[in-house]
């Protein structure tokens, strides 16, 4: 690509979205080093897939379900509920502030494009460590894990953000804090077992 040519629609689009191969994100950033034009661009872009992933979550916390009455599936639903306390006592065990020796450490960092991508194996409990500079640190984060499609997988709060093994494939791990504004992104990469 020619340096000197504007970047298209869908190369921006593409750069906002962290979607941008691997192999073009260095020319995209050293087109945007010297172009101002496309760097306003990108920062419209970047406004936009900002508040569609805003947007995004406030209509998934609006579109709940109406509970459904109880009534004689009390029973049931309290067998139910025990059992399920039962596996999760076994599965997780409370923490101790120690990384459980089954739980694989993965540090994160967030950067744009893939170059900053953690790599982390399939079926393995994992311990995320993130990158948090610049980030009050004496403050509890809501960590989630979405798929490439943007649908949660799994989730939990910092400090004690284990989560449950995942399936080979790429995953956004997205920090939110409590009055839930994305303030980071990572990428994960989770591989199969070699």
């Amino acid at each position: 690509m020619d340096i000197n040519r504007h970047l298209d629609a869908e190369e921006i689009e593409s750069y906002s979205l962290q979607t941008t191969p691997e192999s073009d994100v260095a020319r995209v950033e050293e087109h945007l080093l010297v172009c101002t034009e496309c760097q306003k661009r990108v920062e419209s872009s970047d406004v936009f897939v900002s508040a569609m992933q805003d947007g995004a979550r406030d209509l998934r916390k609006k579109k709940a379900p109406a509970p459904r009455p109880l009534g004689f599936r009390l029973p049931l639903f309290a067998l139910a509920f025990a059992v399920a306390l039962a596996v999760v006592g076994i599965v997780f065990p409370r923490h101790t502030g120690e990384i459980p020796p089954s739980a694989v450490p993965v540090t994160l960092s967030a950067m744009r494009g893939t170059a900053g991508e953690a790599k982390a194996p399939a079926g393995k409990l994992l311990k995320l460590q993130l990158d948090l500079t610049g980030i009050p640190q004496d403050q509890e984060y809501l960590v989630e894990v979405v798929d490439q499609n943007g649908k949660v997988v799994t989730g939990a709060y910092t400090p004690d953000t284990r989560i449950r093994p995942l399936l080979p494939g790429i995953y956004f791990v997205r920090l939110f804090s409590r009055a839930d504004e994305l303030l980071r992104e990572y990428a994960l990469q989770v591989e199969a077992a070699k």
